[in-house]
């Protein structure tokens, strides 16, 4: 399956205020436009396992969903 119309990391990740909105925005690329853990890391400069740990922790948002 191609990628091609899926936004570039510039783009999600364009004006991300907060380390909560961060980590919503690396879930955002990773599950639905199927980036992998190592092009999001490389992207923001973090590594392999923050963007792991990102990707298990639910966010304080998430509460409030509940």
């Amino acid at each position: 399956e191609r990628l091609v119309h899926r936004p570039t990391l510039e783009q999600i990740f364009d004006s991300v205020g907060s380390r909560d909105q961060r980590n919503r925005r690396i879930q955002e690329a990773y599950d639905s436009h199927r980036y992998s853990i190592g092009q999001i890391a490389r992207h923001l400069g973090l590594g392999r396992s923050t963007i792991s740990r990102a990707l298990t922790r639910p966010t304080p948002s998430a509460y409030l969903e509940k």
